[in-house]
Parts: structure tokens; C-alpha cells; sequence
């Protein structure tokens, strides 16, 4: 494949037809950086109505959607077939822009590293949530120094899914790639890692404290980090109505918190504080597919700007794989920190 001219849109395929596809279909067609052309899923009725939905060509096999002259390709399929994928695509001469994880285990994200590095291709993995300005401006703290190093600090992600939810994404609920570390929590454990990592657990509880299924729908974590240690909790099992989270990172004279569903607000800054840290985030910084697709046009057009390849992504891979790998099962205790969790947060069922 040519490389590309600066400026033309980027031609781009999509496997997996489901829900998060929509959300990079959508964020193509909000400028002119992107051209969806082609499409696949093994459902051929949901691939079609999701064609004709963005004006894209439905291919009929995997190796039409491979044919076709596509710079990129997005991969939005459940995460055991990741790697595969990914490998096919480089193979095929393409970019390549996946969701989380890039694979599951670290070794197979790094064997994906090296094939991109040495095919001259980029692999961007979707985490999006590193770019939300909350985020940026935590990690701009610690990058500077502005209130030393970290000491401690406190996570917690407190969802609500019902079993329909698990019956609709059957693969969510499996072992291989499925549970709450592997999908629901692995964006809070990328950020916990890219602001305060590198992270190793020292004990990890995990159980099903409302669902029925192989993967666990709650975990919490003991995580030592280079100048701190602290504690993460996520679950699924949260009576309806419940979602929100925290991120409370404590230096040695005041404490910052990122809170809302998505880590996505902050306090403890400062306006004069906040405003010097914004000065140094460069690109959008809304966390969401728009923004992290607006990045990977901006790279792939030549311009600097930070993204999350597959190198940078290996770190993560190994702590999800880590937890999961090291996770103890101890619904009693699980239960407590919830019950623990709802109180401190002030959470109200709706």
C-alpha cells in the first residue's frame, strides 16, 4: 500500500458491527478526516443495516473487507479475536485502530508491538479515556512536580449491569476476555497506570456478587507504585441506578480527586493552578472516540501528537493480565467494600 497524501481523507474499513462500532462510525462522520467505505460482520443482516446506516459498503467476507483498498481498519470485535485481527491488517499493509485490549496477554501485545514497528504500520489502541482534560491535568501535576510525588492514593469504579446486559454480550461474561478487569474497569486501570504506574498488585480479591457467569463482575486491588501505594475497587454488581467513580490521589499536603462516572471532573486545583497545567496539553481532550479518531488522523497526516500505539499499550495489558491472573475469590469481603465504597461516595440508588 502507498503511503498517504497529508490531508486526503483516511479510507477506512470496520469489522464488528455491534455497539461501540457506532461510536467510530459516528466519530468519521463528524469532519472530513475519515471515509468509512467498507464494512463486515459475521452477522451479514446487522452488518447491512449498519452500512446503509453510514454509507459504507457491506462486504460479504472477511476477505472482501481485506481486498478492498483501505488505509485503516477499525477493529470493534469482542477481545479474544483482538489479535488476530491485528495481525491480519498488518499483514494487509494497513493501519489499525482497536478496542481495548489490544490483546490478552502481555506477550501477545508485545509480538503485536514488534510486527507493527517492523511492518511500518501503526496499531492505535483505543483508550480513549486518557484524554479526557481531567486526566491530563492530574498527570501534568505529577509530570511537573508541582505538588511532589504521590503518596498514596484510592480507586473506585461503582457500575450498575444488569444480567441482560451479560445475556446480550454473551462473550462479556466468559473467561477468555471477558469479566469486569478485562472490559468495564480496564480504562481505570490504564489511567491508574499511566498517572501513578508502573503498578504491581500485592493482592487482588475478585467474585460475582450479582451475576451468574465464569468471569468475575467485582475485583479490588492492592497496587504498589513507585512512590505510593493504594487501592482499587470496581464493580458491576451496584444496585440500578448506581454509576460513579474516584480517583483520589494523595501528595504530601493536599489530596486531588477525579470523580463522576468517567473520572471525568476534577478538584483540589487551584484556577491559577489549573490554568498553568492546561497550557501544556496539547490536542483534544473531550475522552471520547471523536477526539482520540481526531488524534489518529493527526498522526497519521504527519503531526505530533500524543496517541496510544501498541508499545505504549503492553503496560496495561500485563496488569489486566496480572490481575486476573493472581485474583483470589472472597465474595464476603467484596461485599463489605461496596456496602464501604456507597457510603463514602454518598451514592443514592435511582
Amino acid at each position: 500500500m502507498m503511503d498517504r497524501v497529508s490531508g486526503l481523507p483516511i479510507q477506512s474499513g470496520l469489522v464488528g458491527c455491534g455497539e461501540v462500532a457506532r461510536n467510530h462510525a459516528m466519530a468519521m462522520r463528524k469532519g472530513d478526516a475519515f471515509r468509512l467505505r467498507s464494512v463486515y460482520d459475521q452477522d451479514y443482516p446487522r452488518a447491512r443495516a449498519f452500512a446503509s446506516s453510514f454509507e459504507a459498503e457491506c462486504q460479504e467476507s472477511l476477505d472482501d473487507l481485506f481486498r478492498d483498498e483501505n488505509e485503516l481498519l477499525c477493529i470493534c470485535t469482542p477481545n479474544a479475536t483482538h489479535r488476530d485481527y491485528v495481525e491480519m491488517s498488518l499483514q494487509a499493509g494497513m493501519h489499525v485502530v482497536v478496542e481495548h485490549p489490544l490483546a490478552l496477554s502481555g506477550e501477545e501485545a508485545r509480538r503485536l508491538a514488534t510486527r507493527a514497528a517492523r511492518s511500518g504500520r501503526r496499531v492505535f489502541v483505543v483508550r480513549q479515556r486518557r484524554f479526557l482534560r481531567s486526566v491530563q491535568l492530574l498527570r501534568n501535576v505529577i509530570a511537573t512536580g508541582m505538588l511532589g510525588p504521590p503518596v498514596g492514593f484510592r480507586a473506585s469504579m461503582i457500575w450498575s449491569r444488569r444480567d441482560t446486559y451479560f445475556e446480550e454480550k454473551r462473550w462479556q461474561a466468559g473467561r477468555e476476555g471477558g469479566g469486569v478487569i478485562t472490559n468495564q474497569a480496564s480504562h481505570f486501570i490504564d489511567i491508574l497506570q499511566y498517572i501513578v504506574g508502573p503498578l504491581q498488585p500485592s493482592s487482588v480479591l475478585t467474585a460475582n456478587l450479582r451475576h451468574n457467569m465464569a468471569a468475575c463482575d467485582s475485583v479490588y486491588a492492592n497496587l504498589n507504585a513507585r512512590t505510593s501505594s493504594g487501592t482499587f475497587f470496581a464493580t458491576v454488581a451496584a444496585p440500578d441506578g448506581m454509576n460513579d467513580g474516584s480517583f483520589v490521589v494523595e501528595f504530601e499536603k493536599r489530596s486531588l480527586r477525579l470523580t463522576g462516572k468517567g473520572w471525568q471532573s476534577i478538584a483540589g486545583l487551584t484556577v491559577a493552578e489549573e490554568a498553568t497545567l492546561e497550557q501544556m496539553i496539547a490536542g483534544p481532550v473531550t475522552g471520547d472516540h471523536s477526539c482520540y479518531l481526531e488524534r489518529v488522523s493527526s498522526v497519521l497526516n504527519g503531526e505530533e501528537m500524543e496517541v496510544v500505539e501498541a508499545e505504549s499499550a503492553i503496560a496495561t495489558t500485563e496488569l489486566i493480565e496480572l490481575l486476573n491472573g493472581v485474583a483470589v475469590s472472597n465474595a464476603p469481603e467484596l461485599r463489605e467494600v461496596l456496602a464501604d465504597e456507597v457510603r463514602t461516595m454518598g451514592l443514592v440508588q435511582t
